[in-house]
């Protein structure tokens, strides 16, 4: 139910959680605004003529970080990415549209406003010039034209529309004209320092064999993704039982050791501008599910020449494959195949890298991405 803006703005100290996050969100409005319209003027100031067009429908603030995503990948492709900011709101207030429009966005959402793009409160006024990308879930705008429409799902549900006839799913689907969406890099790993060092990094030596990096927290990543796949907790506590000379990690300085297998202490984090540089010293990289079968860091990992362990290479398009251009395990062979990769050859590891390298430039750099997706769903 929506919250009354009388209740937000009641003083903050007396309120329960839900209503302390709607004052934080009041107050960043301003500045939220400000950023739209610098990424409007700078997307003004920059040579736009005859780059292909494509809009970017923000219609569910749940795919904020894919709409970001989108908007990264589709500039660096060298298109004209315009957004459209039609959000569903969670409060009751009498702000203009324009600037509720921005109330709902996350904090990975606010990142589109880092570059120069278009940001609509409507549809334009040329709607035939662009490329329409919107949720299956929720379709708005469908009849006004446009060049070509693709539909994009992320959730197991599946939503049907008959004037939506491509189709971009996250999960395995037989309909018609329509592909897996391979998951991006985390969103903001494509404004870090790293990305444009992304082939520097593939040279980098390799001090560590192989480990995982990230988030495991019980009360968030106790679920199993699907009936198939183990969840991420499970995974880990069982590496740590049956692995042998495992090195638990709580410093950076031990990523420049000589280790088989390391593991991150819950409290370690790496820092976010050298992620992508920590992924370039090991061989190997677990790439468990999180909530969903998807993980940024598979995406990551290759881009760099790490070669991903996963126990969902299907969700991928194309499809990953076993000792070629991944690890592939399941619930029966995990601690099995970690041993493998501990003690492979090192020039069955070089092959393996430059497929793995070779499948990320030929699907995920974004020019290519963008080119597989034409092809696949003949657009």
């Amino acid at each position: 139910m929506a919250t009354p803006l009388w209740k937000a703005l009641i003083l903050e100290h007396r309120l329960p959680t839900k209503y302390k996050q709607t004052i934080r969100n009041i107050k960043q409005l301003p500045n939220m605004y400000k950023a739209c319209r610098k990424a409007n003027r700078d997307h003004q100031n920059q040579e736009q003529k005859n780059k292909p067009k494509v809009l970017l429908d923000y219609s569910l603030k749940n795919y904020g970080r894919y709409i970001f995503a989108c908007s990264r990948v589709f500039r660096l492709a060298g298109y004209d990415v315009s957004v459209l900011l039609n959000c569903k709101l969670s409060i009751i207030h009498p702000f203009p549209k324009k600037l509720r429009c921005f109330y709902d966005l996350g904090p990975i959402d606010k990142n589109i406003f880092k570059e120069p793009v278009n940001i609509l409160y409507k549809p334009p006024k040329s709607p035939e010039d662009y490329l329409y990308l919107t949720s299956e879930k929720n379709p708005e705008f469908l009849d006004k034209g446009w060049k070509d429409i693709i539909g994009f799902n992320f959730e197991k549900e599946k939503y049907s529309n008959p004037k939506i006839k491509k189709h971009m799913q996250a999960f395995p689907s037989k309909k018609e004209d329509s592909m897996m969406m391979n998951i991006f890099m985390y969103p903001t790993r494509y404004l870090s320092e790293g990305y444009n060092e992304i082939k520097d990094l593939r040279n980098n030596k390799r001090q560590i064999r192989a480990g995982f990096i990230g988030k495991t927290d019980a009360s968030v990543y106790h679920k199993r993704p699907t009936k198939k796949l183990q969840s991420r907790v499970e995974i880990i506590e069982s590496i740590k039982k049956n692995i042998k000379n495992l090195k638990i990690m709580d410093s950076e300085k031990q990523l420049e050791e000589k280790n088989r297998f390391i593991l991150n202490n819950e409290d370690f984090r790496v820092d976010e501008k050298r992620w992508l540089q920590t992924l370039s010293k090991m061989d190997f990289f677990l790439c468990p599910s999180g909530e969903s079968p998807l993980c940024h860091n598979l995406i990551e990992s290759m881009a760099v020449g790490t070669i991903p362990i996963t126990d969902h290479p299907e969700y991928y398009s194309p499809a990953l494959e076993d000792m070629k251009n991944c690890i592939v395990f399941d619930k029966k062979n995990m601690i099995e195949k970690i041993n493998k990769v501990l003690n492979m050859d090192q020039n069955q590891i070089e092959k393996i890298k430059k497929d793995v390298i070779d499948y990320y430039d030929s699907y995920l750099e974004p020019k290519s991405w963008v080119d597989y997706v034409f092809k696949e769903l003949r657009l």
